[in-house]
């Protein structure tokens, strides 16, 4: 599991408590450290787990959905959704973007070229957090982001996605999502999920930066200045990450020789 994989894990509500297992390299010493969730005030907070992240390389870093992020002749001219045909959606996104209303759902998608929006994170504890479709099927990260309460997100805007998600809280949305090809399917499972919004608390980390060494062994990096991490004294550089309240990042066979789950 890349740190991208596990970065949700360590962020949560202000004051709320994480559960983190580490490994000494040199004694196998193993111990869990509790760490309240709090502010980094890093001025390198931005490359630190549990802050806000840019879009990276591949992906559509100029935010627009459906869209390849190559530049000259070859540069894919995307397919704009013809509004035109379907004046209601036009006028509910423009309703969209105008209203003050603050519920939203704490789904984070990013622009992949030539796919669209795929879901990045969710906010811990946020209504996309586990959240399950009528059939039991579960909002996961990867899935791609098809349609919002019936609009399609083709050649849509990240702004214009935002706005359809945002809402008053207690309102629903349904978004129509779709999996990730397996091998032999032509086509990733879609399905349809009804996720009601709620006032969501911006979520905050504890302050570590993880590196993965060549072993595929996320160890710990760095740490912000004044973070939580470093106030609890019992965070070291190199150390091994095991779990996060008790979900596994790294199976240990051995220290020496960690496997990703």
């Amino acid at each position: 599991m890349p740190p991208s994989s596990f970065m949700h894990l360590l962020k949560g509500p202000m004051g709320s408590t994480v559960d983190i297992r580490f490994m000494r390299d040199e004694s196998n010493e193993e111990r869990v450290v509790r760490i309240a969730r709090g502010p980094i005030s890093s001025q390198d907070s931005s490359s630190h787990i549990g802050a806000p992240q840019e879009p990276t390389e591949g992906e559509n870093n100029w935010r627009r959905g459906g869209a390849a992020t190559t530049t000259g002749a070859d540069a894919a001219i995307p397919e704009e959704y013809d509004f035109d045909k379907d004046k209601g959606a036009l006028q509910k996104l423009e309703g969209k973007k105008s209203s003050q209303a603050n519920g939203n759902i704490g789904a984070i998608f990013r622009g992949v070229s030539g796919q669209g929006f795929v879901l990045k994170d969710v906010t811990p504890a946020s209504p996309a957090d586990g959240a399950k479709s009528a059939h039991g099927i579960e909002l996961e990260i990867e899935d791609k982001l098809l349609s919002i309460d019936g609009i399609s997100t083709d050649g849509l805007f990240y702004q214009d996605l935002e706005a359809l998600l945002r809402g008053e809280p207690g309102t629903q949305v349904e978004l129509s999502m779709q999996k990730p090809r397996q091998i032999g399917e032509e086509m990733g499972l879609a399905y349809s999920i009804q996720i009601t919004r709620k006032l969501i608390q911006k979520p905050v980390g504890v302050g570590i930066t993880f590196r993965v060494d060549e072993k595929g062994v996320a160890r710990v990096q760095s740490m912000a200045v004044g973070s939580p991490a470093e106030e609890s004294g019992r965070v070291y550089n190199g150390d091994g990450l095991i779990s996060i309240n008790d979900r596994t990042v790294f199976k240990k066979v051995s220290f020496c020789a960690m496997t990703l789950t």
